[in-house]
């Protein structure tokens, strides 16, 4: 309250004086209002301390009435809206375009603000979109693999609003197959060639939809194989029921491999020969042979593998003399070694095989009978093939040859002389009327067998 004197002194100092004589009545009054307030008679547009004093006279006291107003203001404004098809402004829903709607709300001052809105109502539009497709059809990023007409699609128009397509879809379907094939090396289909297996070659043609109409090759490529198969044989060896006794790189047999095509494997054949050699040989009192000491006459066999790994014999006709003159009789073929020499004739035959020093002085008489080996030679005239001691032959040859033993005991050897001629074959073309009789046999349909 000092304060307030303070002021008011120094507002109406006048009546400070006058005061001190008597007391002073203060009325304080605090208002809020908005735009204007009217105190006392007068009218206020703005916040402020308004005082107003009535002098009471001589007897009464002094009245200072004193206003602390604040004044705050209502407002006004235009929403301005565009909208499609219709707007919601505050509980109410606006189908066309206004600016008379108004809406009245307190300001953060306490005061009325009045809102007007200013709308433009603009309108979306709508339409079809009618489509027939194969299998599927993609409409603005989407898929569709059956009939419909559900979907739609929302673009702006010109306006700024929705423009509805409403999609009316046919689908027709293509139809797929599949052709399953298993081949040997290769297969043409559609005229291609494919020499390995595949799943993916596709055939089109258009069905009775108007769709494509897809088969699929579902291919098999089995493969024929090749191979050598390689052996070293000594003497001889047979494969598939042949027997060859000579090196080769030529035969070929074929079967059907594991997938059911053709398997044809070549034969590469090495054809080592064992070894078989005769010696005649006549000692004194013993005989060392292969490392192993031999005392009496007699024939030995010895058994070893060769350089080419085939089984071989040596064969030692031993004559062991003593002090004494030994006698020999002795049949072979062809020829007979004794004694370092090769004897070729029926004869009798000295050696004096006594050593220097050597007790043994002996002269040995060799009583040779010398039968002979012949050969000979068979010639055959053939048709495609002919078999000769278990081994066929199918072209022109005078190389094979077979060892038997003749009357005399020794080796015959025969040679084959051998002619293949080739039968021939031809096709005999006939066009007749109802029938035809060929060879004594009547046909009455074409036939080419």
């Amino acid at each position: 309250m000092s304060s307030f004197l303070l002021l008011f002194g120094l507002t109406i100092g006048g009546f400070v004086q006058a005061s001190e004589a008597k007391d002073l009545v203060v009325v304080d009054t605090a208002v809020t209002a908005c735009d204007s307030y009217t105190w006392r008679g007068n009218s206020y547009t703005a916040s402020g301390v308004y005082a107003d004093t009535v002098l009471g006279g001589v007897s009464s006291d002094d009245s200072v009435f004193v206003l602390n107003l604040t004044v705050g203001y209502s407002n006004a404004g235009t929403e301005v809206v565009t909208a499609c098809d219709e707007y919601g402004w505050h509980g109410v829903s606006y189908i066309s375009s206004t600016d008379t709607p108004t809406f009245t709300e307190t300001n953060s001052a306490g005061c009325d603000s009045v809102v007007t809105l200013n709308l433009t109502i603009n309108y979306s539009n709508t339409g079809t979109e009618t489509v027939t497709a194969c299998d599927e059809y993609t409409w603005h990023e989407v898929s569709y693999t059956s009939s419909t007409d559900t979907p739609v699609f929302f673009e702006t128009n010109s306006a700024g609003c929705d423009s509805v397509v409403t999609l009316n879809l046919t689908i027709n379907y293509s139809n797929t197959g599949t052709e399953t094939v298993t081949a040997c090396d290769e297969y043409t289909w559609h005229e291609v060639s494919y020499t390995s297996s595949t799943d993916t070659p596709v055939f089109f043609e258009t069905n009775s939809a108007g769709c494509d109409s897809v088969v699929t090759l579902n291919l098999t490529i089995n493969y024929s194989n090749t191979g050598t198969e390689t052996v070293t044989a000594c003497d001889e060896y047979t494969w598939h029921n042949n027997t060859y006794t000579s090196s080769t790189t030529t035969p070929t047999f074929t079967e059907t491999n594991v997938s059911g095509c053709d398997s044809v494997v070549t034969l590469n054949l090495t054809i080592n020969n064992s070894t078989h050699s005769v010696y005649n040989q006549a000692a004194c009192d013993e005989y060392i042979w292969h490392e192993q000491t031999y005392t009496e006459s007699g024939t030995y066999t010895y058994s070893y593998t060769n350089d080419a790994s085939c089984p071989s014999t040596d064969t030692l006709h031993l004559i062991i003399s003593t002090h004494e003159n030994s006698t020999f009789n002795v049949v072979a073929c062809d020829e007979y070694n004794w004694n370092g020499e090769a004897y070729t004739a029926t004869g009798v035959y000295l050696y004096d095989h006594s050593q220097p020093g050597s007790s043994c002085t002996n002269v040995d008489t060799l009583h040779l009978t010398i039968n002979y080996s012949n050969t000979g030679t068979e010639t055959v005239t053939a048709c495609d093939e002919y078999t000769w001691h278990e081994n066929t032959y199918t072209s022109t040859t005078d190389t094979p040859t077979y060892i038997e033993t003749n009357a005399a005991g020794c080796d015959s050897v025969v040679t084959l002389n051998l002619t293949i001629n080739y039968s021939n074959t031809g096709t005999e073309t006939v066009t007749a009327c109802d029938e035809y009789t060929w060879h004594e046999n009547t046909y009455t349909s074409t036939t080419d067998t």
